[in-house]
């Protein structure tokens, strides 16, 4: 990801958490409101370099805004804490959420996955399925999923309540 990438990617983080805190009625005069859009923003530039696999936020937002100094989040509630010149201080982590995401159907899709099945692809770590569930009235025994890789081992899923 170069320069130019970063800084779209911030900018966008930008406008999205500037749209967020006039949809919500933000005053960003109000220390409360400005540490409220703080968060905002980093969860948001966070988020989108941890998908897109650049650098953290931080580093990035500090590339794109030369001067700009890192320091830690007030809870909300609390006066913001500003930078003294020359200081830094290690950003704060966000909680990282866990999303799953669908794996590739090979030949015959049979519609959305259950919850079930996406925790079970992504404990396996598979990410192509046989979706079987169209042939369980005339074999149910078949297993409603399995992995395309693996060979007579394969992982197979059938529902938690078998």
């Amino acid at each position: 990801m170069d320069d130019r990438d970063r800084s779209i990617v911030t900018q966008v983080a930008f406008k999205e958490a500037s749209s967020h805190a006039g949809r919500m009625g933000m005053d960003l005069t109000v220390p409360e409101h400005m540490a409220a859009f703080e968060q905002v923003f980093s969860f948001l530039t966070e988020s989108l370099f941890q998908a897109i696999g650049g650098q953290t936020a931080a580093e990035s937002v500090i590339k794109a805004f030369p001067g700009t100094q890192v320091v830690a989040a007030p809870q909300y509630g609390q006066q913001p804490q500003y930078a003294q010149q020359g200081s830094f201080q290690q950003p704060q982590a966000f909680p990282q959420q866990r999303v799953l995401t669908a794996p590739r159907v090979k030949g015959q899709s049979n519609g959305e996955f259950p919850e079930w099945a996406l925790q079970a692809f992504a404990e396996q770590g598979v990410t192509e399925v046989y979706d079987n569930r169209h042939m369980l009235a005339t074999n149910p025994k078949r297993p409603w999923f399995k992995s395309t890789t693996g060979g007579d081992n394969a992982p197979a899923f059938w529902p938690p309540d078998r």
